[in-house]
């Protein structure tokens, strides 16, 4: 059990990737779990429950505190910190746990490359505006760009393939940066997007934006 990448983010914020293994269960007791999430974890499979320990050993760990913060779901399941103004979100592919804490509204995405997003990207891309996204890796990355920002956005019913756009990017060295809109009603959010390949992991995250980007055509 191991962290596998640790970034800090500017101004502010962290990422962490945390390998999952088979004795990750041992950590149940260090993190002194409140009876409300002894309850919750009590119901759980064995690799869910595997899944929830290490997102939040791994919050624990980015945070540098010696006393651990209390990881909570609001009404519709998006996590955030008790008592703490960063924003959370958590993913997990695999025997992978993927975190990013901000001051900002922020979403990730962790997903192991498989062929089978080829297949699925007619659900989530859109056939002209994202025409970009030709290549399995340029589908994994479209895939993580809009999950990432569903996360940050935390509530239900989006159209991924019509309400959320994302911008061709660029790789410089070895990440993949674009820009990305989310409109749903009245709400539109913009983001910054930034994609790695972590192992044959795609890791892409989603920070919302303060400033106007131009419209993605």
């Amino acid at each position: 059990m191991a962290i596998i990448l640790h970034e800090k983010l500017y101004p502010a914020g962290e990422i962490g990737v945390w390998e999952i293994e088979d004795h990750t269960i041992q950590l149940f007791e260090q993190l002194e779990l409140t009876d409300a999430e002894r309850e919750e974890v009590s119901s759980m499979s064995e690799r869910r429950k595997k899944e929830w320990i290490s997102a939040r050993w791994l919050i624990h760990k980015l945070s540098g505190r010696s006393k651990r913060l209390k990881c909570i779901k609001d009404a519709y399941g998006k996590p955030y910190l008790e008592d703490h103004s960063f924003q959370i979100s958590i993913s997990h592919s695999q025997d992978k746990v993927a975190v990013i804490a901000s001051p900002f509204n922020v979403g990730i995405d962790i997903q192991e490359r498989v062929e089978k997003m080829e297949r699925l990207s007619i659900k989530f891309q859109h056939p002209t505006i994202e025409c970009w996204a030709q290549s399995l890796l340029d589908k994994h990355i479209l895939w993580g760009a809009k999950e990432s920002m569903y996360k940050a956005w935390g509530k239900k019913g989006i159209d991924f393939k019509d309400q959320m756009q994302v911008k061709e990017g660029k790789w410089k060295s070895e990440i993949f940066y674009t820009e990305g809109r989310l409109n749903k009603g009245n709400t539109t959010m913009l983001f910054d997007i930034r994609c790695k390949q972590v192992k044959s992991y795609i890791l892409v995250t989603a920070i919302e934006k303060t400033r106007e980007i131009e419209d993605i055509k």
